[in-house]
Parts: structure tokens; C-alpha cells; sequence
């Protein structure tokens, strides 16, 4: 087989990504509930033994119950989860090649596997708290359910000390319902 044949193949059966793996809003597709940051567009799983604390030093405590399993973290919800996606897959990574991805996922994350959520965690990208999942890979990742999107910058990145304690306590009162 000739080098163009073989490559024209294996392009053939590559998967074609369609508009909606690129418009987050697109009509008749359900919501994004769920982003990831990655270096490359890629969900490759990982143990989550690594996160356990004390394992990884920096680390937070992981109370999930995955023996044995691999998965992904998704920032779910609260405060500018597609900013946390962004600053995780470009701080944690930190891989030369960082192009800049951050997936996301649309509707409910439970179709993709064993989920375990989390909530109320520090989030680095702006200091309010943030809900992730950590989702064990049942069963492959349908790219029908996934947005590829760049990275965004937190809401709060330009703003002085006092604009984002303000902020902050902003995202309190609403956490705590006196919105």
C-alpha cells in the first residue's frame, strides 16, 4: 500500500468532527454541564489513587472509592466552571505542546460512567469554590456529547483586591440562598 493510501485510510476512519462538537449553544443539543482542561483533546483516564492524600503533596483529599478504576475530573457547576476547566488544564499539565483545550460535556455526566461529585472545593482560578465529578470510564466517551472550546480566563483576573473580595462575597451570598 502506497504512504498516501495508508494515511487517505486512516483519515477515513478517524472520526469527522461535526458543527455541534464546536458551538457549546447548538440548536436541539442539550446543555454543557461539565468541562474538562486537557493539553490535547483527549479524556485519557487516569487512577485516582494518585490524588489520595499525602500521595501527591499540594494535592487535595480525594474521597472517592474507585479501586482499581480509571476516569476524568469535570468541573460541574458553581463559578465560571469552563475558567477552572481552563486554568486546570494549563497549570496541572504544563506540557510544552499546551494547545489549549477545554472539553466540554453535554448533558448529564452519568451516561459516561460511574460518577462521584464533589462539591464546595477551592478553586484556584478565582478563590470561590467550585463543584467537580470525577467520573470512572464505564464505557468510552461519546464525542456526540462533547464541545471543544478554547481556554477562558477567570471573570476575576483583572480585577484589584478589593473588586474581588467583593466578588467573592458576592458568590457566598449567593451560595448560602440570600441572593
Amino acid at each position: 500500500m502506497k504512504p498516501f493510501d495508508a494515511a487517505w485510510q486512516l483519515l477515513k476512519a478517524s472520526r469527522q468532527m461535526k458543527l455541534y462538537n464546536y458551538i457549546e449553544d447548538y440548536p436541539g443539543k442539550e446543555p454543557v454541564t461539565a468541562y474538562r482542561g486537557v493539553p490535547f483533546p483527549t479524556t485519557k483516564p487516569m487512577n485516582p489513587a494518585k490524588w489520595e492524600d499525602g500521595v501527591m503533596e499540594g494535592r487535595k483529599k480525594t474521597p472517592f472509592n474507585n479501586a482499581g478504576s480509571k476516569g476524568t475530573y469535570w468541573a460541574t457547576d458553581g463559578p465560571e466552571p469552563h475558567a477552572t476547566a481552563s486554568w486546570f488544564g494549563s497549570n496541572f499539565y504544563n506540557h510544552p505542546l499546551w494547545n489549549g483545550v477545554v472539553l466540554g460535556h453535554r448533558g448529564a455526566l452519568e451516561n459516561s460512567g460511574e460518577v462521584q461529585r464533589r462539591s464546595g472545593e477551592w478553586n484556584p482560578s478565582n478563590d470561590a469554590y467550585m463543584n467537580e465529578a470525577f467520573v470512572a470510564h464505564n464505557e468510552p466517551i461519546d464525542w456526540e456529547n462533547i464541545v471543544m472550546t478554547r481556554p477562558s480566563k477567570s471573570v476575576t483576573e483583572d480585577m484589584t483586591e478589593d473588586e474581588h473580595d467583593a466578588w467573592i462575597n458576592e458568590q457566598k451570598r449567593m451560595l448560602s440562598g440570600d441572593a
